[in-house]
């Protein structure tokens, strides 16, 4: 049976049921070796299979065993119930004086033999909550403080594995609080916890938590938090650090991706904890701004945020500047305004040139406002190199710069190319479109002859029909063996380059591991592996440009062993 604690005055009472047996035995109480007899402290009342027992006025002389006794004639039963009785402390020892004067006098004495005892259990144990690694553990304050106040509590706790020992886990002063967050504990594991109440006598008798408690990590959806001015533009200068601290939850600890317009972040430093991610561009530049993805994610879900970052520097470079227009008196450039401009309005286009034959540029133009400048003055005969560079209130930024040189459309003067000893010379850097007329003079130590004129030639890319070259390819046929592997390779001419679809068996070719095709700058490939009879037939290759489209084939025999077909005689040995 359990004990039994009750407060100095009270009413001790304690019930034994199921007192059985046959025939019915006959009980009584005792304690101490003196049987219980009733009186006006004390009452029994007795029914055929329970005995109550009652003693009124409960005081410390009534704490010890109380025990219960069953008989018949075939044997004794007897069961015990620790009764702790709290009082007050009793009377100090004998007092004595010592060092009597005039103004003072000592007195000593022994400590009561009796002090009240330490408390009872805390009541209602229970964890409230687990995380991945701590529990919450709560309690009730004991319905007996021993006679004295309680000045805190003691949490202990014990892990389900090996020799069970309790650890203490508060501090070395106890606990003001019933509520304790026990730290440190490891996720899967199986704890017990057990609080004891703590008075001026000493530590009480602890109470448990009915059952093991699994250390779980629940499972949390991500999530973050954006300060103000994440939430808009960041805006930093050129040269100074870009830092977006996030911080962020979520259970497990969520995988952490930061990307910029879909793809990776160059330069950046990046630190990820489980309670923040952090990014760091330490000098930026007009390649930084821009949207900055970050994606958090874990087996609970998925968040995403974007961060715009503006970065105030000087443009970047114009784009596809090219000439529109060349004459006689002049050539006139176009571009497009920069893909980053800054983080500011462009206000204006610087034009530079240079001569072919030298490495320096030269300003032209220093303010133009548009897209577009028509440059004059140029040199008869030379070919000119020019750049752009956008302009705001950052500054001049990086120039785009033509790839060709180019030359001005000649006048009816002419200009001397080259001196060769050979009969032929090829002339290049000409403009599209343009015509010219060549001359072409022989020389010796006497001097220059007339000149031979040519045609004139209007200068623009020749154009041709695709043609496939299957001389390599005897009639046109390729034999095989099942489980070769087949590579065919086709020049092919046309002007400009044609592109080349393929067909089998007059449906359109479908690529697969083993089937590939490929283009080259002067051919196309077909290629299978491990080749089968199912990839015999005729391949029809088909290429197209501007000029037309022309078709031709190749046929493709693959020989196998004969298939075995049940219940035929006939062999197919094709």
């Amino acid at each position: 049976m359990e004990g039994l604690t009750v407060r100095a005055g009270d009413t001790i009472v304690i019930t034994a049921t199921s007192i059985l047996g046959k025939p019915a035995p006959t009980s009584c109480w005792s304690k101490g070796g003196k049987y219980f007899k009733p009186s006006d402290l004390v009452q029994i009342e007795t029914t055929a299979t329970s005995s109550t027992l009652s003693v009124k006025y409960a005081s410390r002389k009534d704490s010890g065993d109380y025990i219960i006794t069953a008989s018949n004639p075939f044997g004794v039963k007897e069961e015990t119930v620790k009764v702790k009785v709290l009082d007050v402390p009793g009377a100090p020892g004998p007092i004595e004086c010592s060092g009597v004067s005039s103004e003072k006098v000592t007195l000593t004495w022994t400590a009561p033999t009796e002090d009240g005892g330490p408390p009872g259990p805390p009541s209602k144990p229970e964890v409230e909550k687990v995380d991945g690694h701590s529990a919450t553990v709560t309690w009730r304050r004991p319905t007996e403080d021993g006679g004295s106040d309680i000045i805190g509590y003691c949490v202990e706790k014990k892990e389900k594995k090996g020799t069970e020992e309790w650890v203490k886990d508060t501090p070395s002063s106890p606990l003001r609080i019933t509520e304790f967050v026990v730290p440190e504990l490891d996720t899967g594991a199986k704890y017990c916890f057990r609080i004891s109440a703590v008075n001026a006598k000493g530590v009480g008798e602890p109470a448990e938590t009915k059952e093991f408690t699994e250390i779980v990590e629940h499972a949390a959806e991500p999530g973050m938090e954006l300060d103000v001015e994440l939430r808009r533009t960041l805006v930093v200068r050129a040269g100074c650090s870009i830092r977006l601290f996030v911080p962020v939850k979520g259970r497990p600890t969520p995988t952490v991706t930061w990307t910029k317009e879909g793809g990776p972040v160059p330069r950046a430093v990046i630190d990820s904890t489980e309670s923040f991610t952090m990014l760091i561009i330490p000098e930026s530049s007009r390649i930084d701004a821009g949207k900055y993805e970050l994606t958090l994610e874990n087996s609970a879900g998925k968040k995403s945020a974007d961060i715009h970052v503006r970065v105030l520097d000087s443009p970047g470079p114009p784009l596809n500047l090219k000439p529109i227009k060349i004459d006689k008196e002049s050539i006139t450039l176009q571009w497009e305004m920069p893909l980053i401009d800054g983080g500011a309005k462009i206000t204006n286009y610087i034009i530079e040139k240079r001569e072919s034959t030298r490495k320096a540029f030269a300003t032209v133009v220093t303010k133009c406002p548009t897209t577009s400048v028509r440059i004059c003055d140029l040199g008869e005969g030379c070919e000119y190199y020019f750049r752009v560079s956008a302009e705001n209130e950052y500054g001049i930024g990086e120039a785009v710069e033509t790839s060709d040189p180019i030359r001005k459309k000649g006048t009816d003067q002419w200009s001397h190319i080259t001196t060769v000893k050979n009969m032929d010379f090829t002339v290049k850097n000409l403009n599209e479109n343009e015509e010219y007329i060549f001359h072409v003079m022989a020389v010796n130590h006497s001097g220059r002859s007339i000149p031979k004129e040519s045609k004139p030639i209007v200068v623009k890319d020749s154009t041709s029909l695709p043609e496939f070259d299957l001389r390599g390819v005897c009639h046109k046929t390729v034999i095989a063996k099942a489980g070769d592997d087949i590579k065919v390779e086709i020049p092919v001419m046309g002007r400009p380059r044609p592109t080349v679809s393929w067909q089998k068996d007059g449906a359109a070719l479908k690529l697969t591991q083993r089937t590939n095709v490929e283009t080259t700058a002067a051919t196309v490939i077909i290629s299978i592996s491990e080749c089968t009879r199912a990839d015999s037939g005729v391949y029809t290759m088909t290429g197209k440009n501007i000029v037309g489209s022309v078709t031709d084939s190749i046929t493709l025999k693959v020989h196998d062993v004969p298939e075995k077909r049940d219940k035929q005689t006939n062999l197919d040995c094709s």
